[in-house]
C-alpha cells in the first residue's frame, strides 16, 4: 500500500528578501538593490538558492551629454532531480513503481538495486533515486550595459550602447551504486557513475543610433532613426565522465578508477545589422511608419548570410475627424495596419558546414564526420500582415482591441531527415512554408468606479490561430516526437496539417469476442503495420483565453486571473506505459486497467491483458484526450496601509499581500496537468505528456516597506 508519488514529494517552501534604495537629483539618479531567494522544492532533495545584486545610474553631465550604466550580477545553486521524462527519473519512477513494494527494508534502510524486488535496470527505488544521487549546478551570471547620448545639434542625437551577458555554469553529478545507473554499472564492474562539466556562455552587443526629430508647419511631425548593431556570441564547454569508484563515499571524478569519456567544444557566432526607421505623425490623426533591416549572420554560408527585412505601418484615428464629433459615446477609434518581414537565424552554429568530431573505437582515437554540410542554408523569412481596430467608449469605461493577422513563414529552418544510407539522421535545411492566420480580441471594462470607493475592472483576452504547413521541399512527411510502438513517431510535419500533428494508428475499439484492439486498416492490405499510420489529431487549440477581474476599495485590492484553452488534444503518452496491456507487468498500471476486457462479450475500450502482447499497445488515437481546460491561475489579495498611519514613523508606504497560483483546474483530461509543455521545447512535438511533472500549486505572502 505504498503511495510512491507521495513518497517522493513534499511541501515546498520558499522565501525571498529584497532590499533596494534609489535617489538622486535633476542631474543624477541611481538605484541599488540586493535580493536573496531560497527554495525547497516539492521533490525530495531538490532546492534552489540565488543571490542577486543590481546597480543602475543615469548622469546628465551637460545639457547635451548624458550617460549611464545598468549592472546585474547573480550566483545560483540548483539541486536538480533526475529528469522526469526518463524512465529512471524520480517522478516517472514513482508513478511506475508497484504499490506492494516499500522504499525501506525492515531495518529502515533504503532498498538498493541489488536487493529483492529491485534487481536489474530499470527497476529502482524512486525514493533512493531522489535522495542518494548528487545533481547540482552552479551558475554565475553577469549582465551589464553602459550607454552614452550626445545631442549634436538641436533634435539630432547620437546614442551608443554596449552590453555583455556572461554565464558560467558548472554541473557536478554523482550516482552511487545504490541508484539505478550506479547499480547497473556495478553489475558490469562499474560501481558508481560521475560527471563534471563547465561551460561559459557570453553575448556581446554594441548598438549605435542616430536619431533626428523635427516638425514642419507645426502639424507635421517626423521621427527618423538610423543604426548599426554588432552581436557576438561565444560558447565554450567541456565535460568528463567516470566510473569504478572505490566506494560511494568517494564521489568526485578524481576518485574514479576509469575516466572513460570526455568532450569539449568551442562555438562562436555573430550578427551584424544596419537598420533605419521613419515615422510620420499628423496631429496624432494620421500615422505612418517605414522600417528596414539589413542583417547578416555567421550561421549561414557566405552566399546566404545577409537578408533584407522591410516593414510598413499606418494608422488612422477616426475619432479625431470632425464628422465623428457628434458621437459623444465614442472616446477613441483608431484603425491600423502593418505589413512587413522578419528573419530567424536561431539554429546551431556551423550548420552550413560539414563538421567533424573525435571518436574512439577499440581503444584507438580518431576523427570522423558528425554532420553533413548544407551551403544553401539561409534565413527563415516570415511575412506578417496585420489589421487592427482600437476603440474606447463612454470616457474609457469600455474598450475593445481587435487584431486580424495573416503570417506566412518561408524557408522554415528545420532538421531535414536523410536516408539511412547516408549514415546521418538529418541535415539542417530550409524545408518549407508554414501559415499562421488568426484573430486576437481584448475587451476591457470599468464595471464600477465610485470616487474614493469601490473600483472594479475586467479584462477578457481571446485568440484563435490556424496553423498549417503549406509546402514541404521534400514529398516525404517529416516525423518528430517520441519513437512509438507500431508506427515510427508520435508527430508528423505534413502539408495541409498543423505543425506537430499527431500521427498514429486509428483506434476503433476492442473486439468483444477476442479482447484485442481494433485498428483502422488504412491501406486495406488485411494487416496492421506502420503503413496504416495516419493523422489522428493535433495539439493546436481552437481558442485560448484569459479572464482577469480586479477590485479595489480603501487600500484593499483583489485580483483573480483565469485562463484556459479549448479544442486541443493532449497525447497521454504516459499511458503507453501505464496501460500496456500486459506487455510489461513490471510497471504499475492506470486505474483504467480495471476496465480491461476479461471475457467474451465484454464491451470496453481497454484491450485484454496478455503477457508479451504488444499489438494491443500500439500507438494510436486511443491515447489522445481532450486537452481543453479552465484554470484559476492566480488570486492575489493586498492591503496598502493608510499613509496617515505611517508618516509619524518616517515610513512612506507599507503593503501586505498574499497570492496563490494554480488553485483549481477544470478539465476532462485524465493526466495530472492538461497544460503540458512541448517535447524539448520543440514547436513540432507539442501537447505530449510523458511523465511530465505538473505545475505546482503555490500559496505565498509578502510584505513591502518603503521609506
Amino acid at each position: 500500500n505504498t503511495d510512491w508519488v507521495n513518497a517522493v514529494l513534499r511541501k515546498g517552501v520558499y522565501q525571498q528578501y529584497q532590499l533596494s534604495t534609489q535617489g538622486g537629483n535633476d542631474k543624477t539618479t541611481f538605484y541599488l538593490s540586493g535580493s536573496y531567494r531560497d527554495e525547497q522544492g516539492v521533490q525530495l532533495n531538490s532546492g534552489f538558492t540565488r543571490y542577486t545584486g543590481q546597480f543602475r545610474f543615469d548622469q546628465k553631465a551637460t545639457s547635451k551629454l548624458s550617460f549611464g550604466a545598468n549592472i546585474t550580477g547573480s550566483y545560483a545553486k540548483n539541486k536538480r532531480i533526475k529528469g522526469d521524462n526518463f524512465l529512471d527519473g524520480v517522478y516517472s519512477g514513482a508513478i511506475r513503481s508497484l504499490p506492494f513494494y516499500s522504499p525501506y527494508n525492515e531495518q529502515g534502510k533504503l532498498y538498493g538495486p541489488g536487493d529483492d524486488n529491485y534487481a536489474g535496470f530499470p527497476n529502482f527505488n524512486p525514493v533512493g533515486q531522489a535522495v542518494l544521487p548528487r545533481f547540482v549546478s552552479f551558475t554565475a551570471k553577469f549582465l551589464g550595459g553602459v550607454y552614452g547620448e550626445y545631442e549634436i545639434i538641436p533634435n539630432l542625437r547620437f546614442r551608443s550602447k554596449a552590453s555583455v551577458d556572461y554565464n558560467n555554469v558548472t554541473e557536478d553529478d554523482f550516482e552511487p551504486s545504490t541508484t539505478a545507473i550506479g547499480g547497473f554499472l556495478q553489475s558490469v564492474g562499474g560501481k558508481g557513475y560521475g560527471t563534471f562539466s563547465n561551460g561559459t556562455y557570453a553575448t556581446l552587443l554594441s548598438t549605435n543610433t542616430l536619431a533626428y526629430n523635427f516638425r514642419l508647419r507645426e502639424k507635421h511631425q517626423f521621427s527618423t532613426l538610423a543604426g548599426f548593431e554588432i552581436l557576438n556570441r561565444s560558447e565554450r564547454s567541456g565535460d568528463v565522465q567516470g566510473r569504478v569508484f572505490p566506494s560511494d563515499d568517494f564521489t568526485y571524478i578524481t576518485s574514479a578508477g576509469i575516466v572513460d569519456q570526455g568532450s569539449s567544444y568551442k562555438l562562436n557566432s555573430g550578427l551584424i545589422s544596419t537598420f533605419g526607421e521613419i515615422k510620420y505623425n499628423y496631429e496624432d490623426k494620421y500615422l505612418l511608419g517605414v522600417t528596414a533591416r539589413y542583417d547578416g549572420s555567421s550561421r549561414f554560408g557566405q552566399q546566404k548570410q545577409f537578408g533584407v527585412f522591410p516593414s510598413a505601418s499606418a494608422a488612422w484615428r477616426i475619432s479625431a475627424e470632425p464628422f465623428m464629433q457628434r458621437f459623444d459615446f465614442l472616446s477613441d477609434l483608431k484603425l491600423r495596419g502593418s505589413y512587413g518581414f522578419t528573419g530567424n537565424e536561431r539554429i546551431g552554429d556551423f550548420q552550413y558546414l560539414g563538421t567533424w568530431s573525435s571518436v574512439t573505437y577499440s581503444g584507438a582515437t580518431g576523427v570522423g564526420p558528425s554532420a553533413l554540410a548544407n551551403p544553401l542554408l539561409q534565413w527563415e523569412r516570415t511575412r506578417e500582415a496585420n489589421i487592427g481596430l482600437d476603440a474606447s467608449f463612454l470616457n474609457g469605461r469600455f474598450s475593445l482591441i481587435v487584431d486580424v493577422y495573416d503570417n506566412l513563414t518561408d524557408k522554415l529552418l528545420f532538421a531535414q531527415p536523410l536516408p539511412l544510407t547516408t549514415g546521418f539522421g538529418s541535415v539542417q535545411g530550409n524545408i518549407g512554408k508554414v501559415s499562421n492566420r488568426g484573430i486576437e480580441l481584448t475587451i476591457s471594462s470599468v464595471n464600477v468606479n465610485v470616487p474614493n470607493g469601490v473600483k472594479w475592472t475586467t479584462d477578457l483576452n481571446l485568440s484563435h490561430n490556424e496553423n498549417k504547413v503549406t509546402e514541404l521541399v521534400s514529398d516525404q512527411p517529416v516525423f518528430r516526437g517520441y519513437t512509438a510502438n507500431g508506427v515510427s513517431r508520435t508527430n508528423v510535419i505534413l502539408p495541409g496539417q498543423p505543425l506537430g500533428t499527431f500521427w498514429g494508428l486509428k483506434f476503433l475499439g476492442v473486439d468483444p469476442a477476442t479482447g484485442n484492439a481494433i485498428y483502422d486498416d488504412k491501406n486495406g492490405d488485411g494487416r496492421i503495420s506502420p503503413d496504416d499510420g495516419q493523422v489522428i489529431g493535433n495539439a493546436q487549440p481552437k481558442l485560448i483565453g484569459g479572464f482577469t477581474n480586479r477590485v479595489s476599495w480603501k487600500g484593499i485590492d483583489l485580483s483573480i486571473l483565469m485562463q484556459g484553452s479549448y479544442g486541443n488534444s493532449v497525447l497521454n503518452f504516459t499511458n503507453t506505459t501505464l496501460l500496456n496491456s500486459g506487455a510489461n507487468l513490471e510497471n504499475n498500471q492506470s486505474r483504467l486497467a480495471l476496465n480491461r476486457w476479461r471475457k467474451e462479450g465484454d464491451i470496453t475500450n481497454v484491450p485484454k491483458y496478455e503477457s508479451g502482447n504488444t499489438f494491443n499497445n500500439f500507438h494510436s488515437s486511443r491515447y489522445l484526450e481532450d486537452g481543453s481546460y479552465v484554470r484559476i491561475k492566480n488570486v492575489s489579495l493586498g492591503y496598502n496601509l493608510p499613509r496617515k498611519w505611517l508618516t509619524r514613523y518616517g515610513v512612506a508606504n507599507v503593503r501586505v499581500y498574499a497570492s496563490a497560483t494554480n488553485l483549481y483546474t477544470l478539465t476532462r483530461y485524465s493526466g495530472p496537468d492538461p497544460e503540458v509543455s512541448t517535447l524539448d521545447g520543440s514547436t513540432t512535438a507539442q501537447g505530449i505528456d510523458f511523465f511530465t511533472f505538473p505545475q505546482v500549486k503555490t500559496v505565498f505572502g509578502g510584505l513591502t516597506i518603503g521609506f
